[in-house]
């Protein structure tokens, strides 16, 4: 499913994490995250990787997979998918009506929708005959829908990308790096 450009931008992207994690381990979490904020070579070569399996890789690989569970599940099968969204339940609602959209061409009715404080969970099952959800799409199309799985992340806010750009400052450095504390770090790996 992955072709070699793909595997290649996410092997940079496993590299720097191990590093950073190795780095972790060795100088501590606080010292390895400043360090890591400073090095503005790795970190324009991970935004782009990180942009380009965004933009180009993720969401193909996103509708791939529907369209695999589509074949694989039996007539009435769910399908179930978490993704990842911190804003509130409206902000991002234009994208989930999109998923909606999409999964209906593809031949799934969502029979389950909610909003948790970091996540969207959506349930979907396989119609018995593929025209249920399309006549959906018929009836509920709004102008916004487009065949597309984006999720936030997919974009970029206003400014965000001059915030992102700066690190070298590391002025959020501690802030950030208290998000990842939340994260199992491996420390008995050799990567």
């Amino acid at each position: 499913m992955a072709n070699e450009e793909h595997k290649l931008l996410a092997q940079y992207i496993k590299e720097v994490h191990a590093s950073l994690r190795k780095d972790s381990y060795k100088i501590g979490v606080q010292k390895a995250w400043q360090e890591h904020c400073k090095n503005e070579k790795v970190l324009s070569a991970y935004a782009k990787c990180m942009e380009q399996l965004a933009t180009i890789h993720w969401e193909k690989l996103r509708i791939e997979a529907c369209k695999r569970a589509y074949y694989v599940l039996k007539p009435g099968g769910l399908l179930i998918i978490n993704t990842p969204d911190s804003k509130h339940v409206g902000a991002n609602s234009k994208l989930m009506k999109c998923w909606r959209y999409t999964l209906a061409c593809l031949g799934f009715s969502r029979i389950k929708y909610e909003k948790f404080k970091h996540m969207h969970c959506l349930a979907f099952r396989k119609s018995l005959d593929k025209e249920i959800p399309r006549r959906w799409v018929k009836l509920c199309k709004e102008p916004y829908m487009e065949f597309s799985l984006k999720i936030p992340q997919d974009f970029l806010c206003d400014g965000e990308d001059e915030n992102m750009s700066d690190y070298s400052s590391c002025t959020n450095c501690v802030a950030d790096m208290e998000l990842f504390e939340e994260l199992p770090f491996n420390l008995n790996c050799d990567a």
